[in-house]
């Protein structure tokens, strides 16, 4: 099932997908909105991505879309849309959160990725820079965010398992996504690992998925 709304994610399916040194086939989307001003979430749950028709970032501003037209009273307020993501956008699914945006200019996105589509293509450079140009909140996904994923979605009653690796593969994302985004690479960790987006990334780059 591409798309399941207020239901948990199995948790087999958290660590087979968000697991940011293993490689996988897919996207898996886990998202939360709400009144900027309340914690109880409107509308969450989770999707992936159909192979070959339709992105998990699509379906996901199509099921927001849907549940304002639902509900035209909610579309004037403020809202904060928080999206946990296996793989960051590609090209194409930026330009979509961007046109998101612009139509509904009262939502604020915050997009939290715990790996890098073929961080290698221009375009999804391109697009990754223009995203975040348009005012969303982009970041890769740390230990504290892999555990509040895993609390939202998964299980309240575990604690997460942190995986070999986890904090490593974390930094080297993060500088490679510095870099793309062209911030001023004056911290220690972009200097010290930017290595593997320069260098060093086809041990890694095979991290891919089918979109």
């Amino acid at each position: 099932m591409a798309l399941c709304l207020k239901k948990r994610l199995p948790e087999n399916n958290f660590y087979t997908e968000f697991n940011n040194t293993i490689r996988s086939f897919k996207t898996l989307l886990c998202f939360g909105l709400s009144q900027s001003s309340k914690k109880i979430w409107s509308l969450w749950g989770y999707m992936y991505n159909s192979p070959k028709k339709s992105h998990a970032e699509r379906i996901l501003l199509q099921t927001v879309e849907s549940f304002f037209s639902e509900n035209p009273a909610e579309a004037i307020k403020q809202y904060t849309l928080a999206i946990y993501i296996s793989f960051s956008p590609c090209s194409k699914c930026c330009d979509s959160l961007i046109d998101f945006m612009r139509l509904h200019n009262r939502i604020h996105l915050d997009v939290r990725i715990s790996k890098l589509y073929f961080p290698q293509n221009s375009l999804n450079q391109e697009g990754l820079k223009r995203l975040r140009l348009s005012g969303v909140s982009l970041r890769m996904m740390d230990r504290d965010d892999f555990s509040e994923c895993f609390y939202l979605f998964v299980n309240q009653q575990k604690l997460f398992i942190p995986w070999c690796d986890l904090e490593n593969e974390t930094k080297k994302y993060s500088a490679a996504l510095c870099y793309i985004l062209n911030q001023v690479l004056v911290l220690e960790i972009c200097y010290s690992h930017t290595y593997f987006f320069l260098g060093q990334w086809e041990s890694s780059s095979k991290l891919g998925e089918s979109r």
